[in-house]
């Protein structure tokens, strides 16, 4: 359970000061709304990451992060990170027992991308309110759902597909399987391919909550064991409002930043590790300590171009040096970010020399005004994806400006 001093910090982190001020009036009550409204906040918020565990400072190899819930809060809320289900979903879980809410805790086999359920090591929630029961998930990144779904009604499983036709994944089911586990599944809709097949996220089990002892058994696999998908890839990523209702994703990978709207996908190459810190701070403001190497694991970044030095070929081995930055990293941002937009791009040209990183992270902070844009439009696509290696941005000018709205 979290303090009141706790909780208050947590909800002005999410940009929800008014709600926890309403919620201690006895104005606002422990409704569905009130659920929606603190896990899509909880969701823009804190980005899905994992970069802890590839981080040579924590000493991956030796030991597993600690997911108490006080340190938990003093890296996400406090220290301005995000985190990974055991983390996200445990600090969601925490806020929601503290204000009232009837939570269950269950430990899930993921199933994304596999052909076989694999060994519960997924933390998911279960929040009931009167006689209907929601799956809260802000923990199982881009294929996850960031609205509550409605899972049983009187203890029965709640079967019709839940259609989200303004997010990436835009509809959701829960099946009963044959072996008689709940699975999750989502479907991925887009123009171009309007029937694409349901793909199970995870098989879980309600007769027996978890323990804390179960959950530390599954992280201590997911973040130490070599087989762990976790160690095999680093990522940050985000959901990001468009506009209303209509959102998008913003994912950043060792050599690939990407911006995923409804039109399109957009794409920044990643030229090394400084390269990615930049934009880490630029984008998603984040900051890791210093000396930070993100090399503890199976993760490379890629190395720029070698240069000779005093007549002769750089080594091949640069692991002790610093690695170069993209002298023109806030230009390309800046014109991914701000094409068609002329009030974001009359901000980044009035703050370009000065302090160029926070127009950036104000472009994309979600509890900013209103009339402050999260994400312009971006250049046309004549296909889902461009992966120019120079992004040059054509606006498509009957594009309307993309704003942030308040949930």
């Amino acid at each position: 359970m979290l303090t009141a001093k706790q909780l208050k910090k947590y909800f002005t982190r999410i940009g929800q000061s008014a709600l926890y001020d309403s919620l201690l009036s006895g104005e606002s009550e422990l409704s569905f709304a009130t659920l929606r409204k603190i896990q899509m906040s909880h969701v823009f918020t804190f980005p899905f990451e994992n970069l802890d565990m590839h981080n040579v400072l924590n000493r991956p190899d030796e030991r597993a992060s600690s997911i108490d819930i006080d340190d938990i809060f003093k890296k996400m809320v406090t220290g301005a990170r995000g985190g990974y289900c055991f983390e996200t979903n445990e600090l969601i879980r925490q806020v929601l027992l503290s204000l009232g809410f009837d939570v269950k805790t269950f430990n899930a086999g993921v199933m994304w991308l596999k052909s076989q359920k694999l060994a519960p090591c997924h933390e998911m929630l279960i929040v009931r309110i009167g006689s209907c029961e929601y799956l809260i998930e802000p923990g199982f990144g881009a294929p996850g759902p960031i609205e509550p779904l409605l899972f049983k009604v009187d203890g029965k499983l709640y079967e019709v597909e839940q259609y989200f036709p303004q997010h990436e994944v835009k509809k959701f089911r829960f099946i009963k399987d044959d072996d008689g586990d709940f699975q999750l599944q989502g479907q991925v809709t887009t123009d171009w391919q309007p029937e694409s097949p349901w793909k199970p996220l995870y098989a879980f089990k309600t007769a027996v909550e978890c323990t804390p002892e179960d959950f530390a058994r599954g992280h201590h696999f997911v973040t130490v064991s070599e087989q762990s998908p976790f160690l095999q890839r680093l990522f940050v990523t985000l959901p990001i409002k468009v506009d209303e209702d209509i959102t998008g994703r913003i994912t950043l990978l060792p050599n690939l930043y990407k911006i995923s709207r409804p039109e399109g996908v957009t794409e920044l190459p990643v030229t090394s590790q400084d390269h990615f810190m930049e934009i880490l701070k630029m984008v998603f403001d984040m900051t890791l300590p210093p000396d930070s190497n993100l090399t503890a694991k199976q993760v490379r970044f890629p190395v720029p171009a070698l240069q000779e030095r005093s007549g002769r070929p750089e080594p091949q081995d640069r692991t002790s040096e610093p690695l170069q930055t993209d002298p023109d990293l806030h230009e390309k941002l800046a014109s991914l970010l701000t094409a068609n937009n002329p009030i974001a791009l009359a901000k980044v040209e009035e703050q370009q020399s000065t302090k160029p990183a926070p127009v950036l992270m104000s472009a994309f902070k979600l509890h900013a005004t209103q009339s402050t844009p999260l994400l312009p439009p971006a250049a046309v696509v004549s296909a889902p994806t461009t992966t120019e290696p120079t992004p040059e941005i054509t606006p498509r000018a009957a594009l309307p400006n993309y704003k942030n709205t308040v949930l």
